[in-house]
């Protein structure tokens, strides 16, 4: 018996040593995240909550850095960095993902939801769930979550926008996407493409008259500083994929892809809480802080004019069902 339960306690002994030389074994992991904005944008304190999360549960073994204010790249450039595996991390826009996945930008439409609650059942049902699967099948990438949820407005120079009347022929501020320029070409804008660094010198100087974005763009980036005028179009609730790289989301063990995984989801929903908390407050600094005339233009002349754009990009891509479909779960 004795000899039993030296033999016993020398097995757990051993046990014991090879799961310690295991986790010793596990290697450290660095990844890097891009984003866009600055460091005081719901992207990147969405970011560094994820950063915290895997940091926390890997027991500091993995380590997320975070790069904002577009460090390292534009969009554009950064989802081309995840997709060969350059950058492991970045969010972005499905006009910016539109280049190399034409269909997501049917989720940028103008125009396309009702509010808050619709935007929602879209990105957190089926239609984002299959939306998230052709991004990650033709963006070889992984989609942690949706961040967004900003509604996003015109901004403008001096004019203020009463009706859809006060913004025939102005200069309008957009990005390179063909349905947002013609979605404003058709509203009776004339689109002008500008990066958005040089976005606060374009209104400054007077290159375009006007531009669109959310709440927090306006006062984060001081565009509110060149500005006299917003109009609350609410043309746009958002939606921001938060994505990984699948070259590098592959290198990792199962453990820590799991833990990747559910960090995404819980910083994606921490992410847009903040996002629509934070638009509410910088939508009234507008006014109280920056001193801007805040307009609101009937929306259904915008809505009915813009129409045909949204419906003729849903037939390009196949997607006249899903834009059905998204319509349907408006309440």
């Amino acid at each position: 018996m004795k000899r039993l339960i030296i033999g016993m306690g020398m097995g757990t002994l051993t046990l014991i040593l090879l799961v310690g030389t295991a986790v010793a074994q596990q290697p450290e992991v660095t990844l890097r995240a891009g984003i866009m904005v600055s460091k005081d944008y719901p992207f990147t304190k969405g970011a560094l909550y994820f950063a915290d999360k895997v940091k926390e549960r890997t027991n500091g073994r993995v380590k997320v850095d975070v790069y904002p204010d577009g460090v390292l790249g534009s969009e554009i450039e950064m989802f081309e960095q995840v997709k060969r595996g350059a950058l492991d991390i970045v969010v972005t826009s499905p006009g910016n993902l539109s280049p190399f996945i034409k269909e997501i930008d049917l989720l940028d439409l103008p125009f396309l939801f009702k509010d808050h609650a619709h935007r929602d059942a879209v990105a957190n049902g089926p239609v984002g769930k299959r939306y998230a699967d052709v991004i990650e099948k033709k963006g070889e990438v992984v989609v942690l979550g949706y961040f967004g949820g900003s509604v996003r407005n015109m901004i403008c120079r001096t004019k203020a926008i009463n009706s859809i009347g006060d913004i025939q022929g102005i200069k309008m501020r957009v990005w390179q996407s063909a349905v947002v320029i013609d979605t404003w070409k058709g509203l009776g804008t004339v689109p002008s493409v500008v990066a958005y660094a040089e976005v606060y010198n374009a209104l400054q100087t007077g290159v375009v008259e006007c531009a669109e974005n959310e709440s927090l763009t306006f006062t984060t980036a001081k565009w509110a500083e060149a500005a006299k005028a917003v109009a609350l179009t609410q043309h746009s609730v958002t939606i921001r994929p938060f994505l990984m790289s699948a070259k590098n989301f592959a290198k990792l063990s199962k453990a820590d892809q799991e833990v990747v995984r559910a960090a995404g989801a819980e910083a994606a929903a921490y992410e847009v809480k903040l996002e629509v908390e934070q638009d509410k407050v910088a939508r009234d600094l507008l006014s109280s802080k920056y001193g801007i005339k805040v307009t609101t233009p009937d929306r259904k002349p915008f809505i009915e004019r813009s129409e045909a754009v949204r419906q003729a990009f849903a037939k390009s891509v196949g997607a006249e069902a899903t834009l059905k479909e998204i319509y349907g779960l408006a309440k």
